[in-house]
């Protein structure tokens, strides 16, 4: 299949570059794009506000059970993608039991 760049440029976003990447015989269209995050401050409050209610939307518990399981090791070997997605959150709530 031959890839045209106008028709590629047709669908580009704003603020998007492409880019044609040698891949073996081919070439790939590599589409780049910058996105922009404002970052957030927490305080120990709003961070342990945020995982509590994450983990009840996620898990349906709060995030003081959530934290005591993961420290008793129940949760660690959890193949669930919310409570991988939740543990970077943990800090949060070591936080406010200390």
């Amino acid at each position: 299949m031959r890839h045209d760049a106008r028709a590629a440029a047709d669908l580009r976003p704003k603020a998007t570059r492409l880019h044609w990447v040698p891949s073996g015989r081919h070439r790939t269209l590599l589409i780049v794009a910058t996105v922009e995050h404002p970052i957030t401050e927490l305080d120990e409050q709003d961070g342990l506000a945020l995982l509590d209610r994450q983990t009840r939307k996620y898990l349906g518990i709060s995030a003081e059970d959530f934290v005591a399981r993961w420290e008793n090791g129940d949760l660690r070997e959890s193949d669930d993608a919310n409570v991988q997605r939740l543990s970077v959150l943990i800090p949060f709530g070591r936080a406010h039991s200390r």
